[in-house]
């Protein structure tokens, strides 16, 4: 039994006793009552005529924030049938809450009454023990009608929010910023799943979201049916308010849109099965990826049914992809259940070339065991305009070649043949890629490169290391990262065998070289050797095996005086050997230092 019912069987009793005994005045006070964990204390109950009002001092319930106080007053009490017009109500949750309306009651029968609610206004102040939801002078006002009969219950409620602060785990909205509308019309048979005749939502300078559907209250996780629209006036007022909370501590955080969006969404049996939007003007700004979209239109539309391939187009006028510029583009793609396609042959233009798509697809989407393929040629790319939108050194050349596959399965990214990149007037390949967890805050890379053919006049050139010519090959075996940082390789480069070009050593080079080995620097200039500006080499070779942050380091077959390695053997006359003499060597501590040398007019490497 509810406290309503109870409320009810007492004033039944006193309408009972006035028309029977025609009492003028009839007063009832009650020390309390509990039901069904309702508990209500000192209860007043008073009839005067066609008059009446109802005080309950202390309300209390386990799902009410606090004890609440009720007031209702009826100033035209109708006995046959019962009705209450002209009536007033007040309740206030101890300071937390207070809410005061006009409303009219009827009853007739258990089967048939009605409740309306006008002028309904109320303010909370509140905040949850667990700190997840809060309030701040919110204002609420609206109307509302419930009504009982033809063995269905309906509710029409009308609600406006225009003033205070509001908390919802992890949503904050200001009200006053953001005025919220919401109208509310359902009803719920006796037998049969709840009725969403209308849900419309209109949050102003954000847009507007109307659902309809059905409901078995019973098992609500899994609605036979609900149809939601969508229409995104302002999608970067949307996204700071509910796209930003959704992603504060995931790698897509401080993700922002800006733009129109229109979209729909069918739901059946507790799945979606359907989803269409339309993008106008979009812009998508990433942060932590470096990479905006600008002007985004389109079409994304999707279906459950893996008969049915759903058609999207997309367009954009400009972008960038970490720090690489993208020029206009179109893509066309299908999607159905948990698989994406993108329809092939489709270009991407990157800087002054692209990346020209032959396969990408997406299966198992957003489940554990999603998996990726994409294979594309990359069309020739400028090194110099690619270095400069990466802040790296600027040199010259052009980036290209195939990628005949890349495979994701298993949180795992393999490259299925080789990756060939023509650089620096030579060729690298990268075979054996694999990426563990690519889309992780830390992945773990594997991989092999082969350095062939390098001209170390244009790797030079590129650094403030000093002039080297002739050519250079490399292998790095077991090359390992970890949040691309190396961890583990064998590095091995050497002069190109059987190169025949004029090979050459300034000697602001060979005090580089020479203080990686640990060697000392300056020598050359403070004697007779500084009026040459550069000495022939006959080889040049370096060989780091990189375990625990430990390099360990060899040079050349050439023998070498104190236990040294040979870095560079000299030829001619004057002859110069750059000799290494710390055969390991911190790799964190090398790294930093070679930064600075970079970027300094001499070199000093401990």
């Amino acid at each position: 039994m509810k406290i309503p019912l109870l409320l009810l069987a007492v004033a039944s009793a006193l309408i009972y006793n006035a028309t029977c005994q025609a009492q003028t005045t009839l007063r009832i006070d009650i020390g309390e009552i509990q039901a069904d964990q309702w508990r209500a204390q000192n209860l007043q109950l008073q009839v005067q005529r066609d008059q009446g009002q109802l005080q309950i001092e202390k309300l209390q319930h386990p799902r009410l924030p606090a004890a609440a106080r009720i007031q209702l007053h009826c100033a035209q009490i109708q006995w046959q049938p019962l009705r209450c017009a002209d009536a007033q109500a007040r309740a206030t949750l101890e300071q937390l809450a207070e809410i005061n309306t006009t409303f009219s009651a009827r009853w007739q029968t258990p089967a048939h009454w009605q409740l309306s609610l006008a002028q309904l206004h109320a303010t909370a102040t509140y905040n949850s023990d667990d700190g997840r939801i809060a309030s701040d002078r919110l204002q609420l006002s609206g109307s509302a009608e419930l009504r009982h009969q033809a063995g269905q219950t309906t509710l029409a409620l009308a609600l406006s929010a225009a003033q205070g602060q509001a908390y919802r785990e992890p949503f904050f909205l200001d009200l006053a910023a953001h005025p919220l509308h919401l109208d509310v019309q359902l009803s719920l048979p006796d037998d049969a799943p709840l009725q969403l005749h209308l849900l419309h939502a209109q949050q102003i300078g954000v847009g507007t979201l109307t659902l309809r559907g059905e409901i078995d209250p019973h098992a609500w996780r899994a609605p036979p049916w609900l149809h939601l629209h969508a229409n995104i006036e302002d999608a970067r007022a949307a996204s700071t308010l509910y796209l930003q909370p959704l992603l504060a501590t995931h790698a897509l955080q401080n993700t922002a849109l800006s733009g129109a969006v229109q979209m729909q969404l069918d739901w059946r049996d507790g799945a979606p099965v359907a989803f269409s939007s339309h993008l106008q003007d979009v812009g998508v700004d990433i942060p932590r990826w470096h990479s905006t979209v600008e002007n985004l239109e389109g079409e994304l539309n999707w279906h459950a049914n893996d008969a049915a391939r759903a058609q999207s187009q997309l367009q954009w006028r400009r972008g960038q992809i970490g720090r690489i510029p993208i020029a206009a583009s179109t893509l066309r793609l299908s999607a159905r259940a948990r698989d994406i396609t993108v329809q092939t042959p489709a270009t991407l233009p990157l800087l002054d070339g692209g990346v020209r798509i032959q396969t990408l697809a997406i299966q198992n989407l957003g489940t554990p065991h999603m998996a990726a393929q994409f294979a594309a040629r990359i069309i020739p790319i400028s090194l110099s305009q690619l270095c400069q939108a990466l802040g790296w050194p600027v040199f010259s050349g052009t980036l290209a070649g195939d990628l005949p596959g890349l495979r994701y399965q298993q949180r795992r990214l393999d490259l299925e043949g080789a990756l060939h990149a023509a650089v620096f007037d030579g060729d690298i390949r990268i075979s054996n890629l694999q990426i563990l967890d690519p889309l992780g805050a830390l992945p773990r890379i594997r991989t092999d490169l082969q350095l062939r053919q390098l001209d170390l006049t244009a790797v030079t050139s590129a650094f403030n290391f000093g002039r080297i010519s002739g050519r250079l090959d490399g292998d790095v075996n077991g090359l390992r990262l970890l949040g691309w940082q190396p961890v583990a390789m064998d590095a091995h480069v050497y002069s190109t065998p059987g190169d025949r070009s004029r090979k050459r050593i300034s000697q602001r080079a060979i005090d580089s070289i020479s203080a990686v080995g640990g060697g000392p620097t300056g020598v050359l200039s403070r004697g007779f050797l500084r009026f040459f500006d550069a000495f022939a080499y006959r080889r040049i070779e370096w060989r780091c095996v990189l375990n625990n942050n430990i390099c360990t380091m060899s040079g050349t077959h050439a023998p070498a005086t104190d236990g040294g390695y040979t870095l560079v053997q000299g030829r001619g006359v004057p002859r110069i050997d750059i000799i290494g003499h710390n055969p390991q060597i911190n790799w964190p501590l090398l790294m930093a230092q070679l930064k600075a040398a970079l970027n300094s007019p001499t070199v000093e490497v401990r």
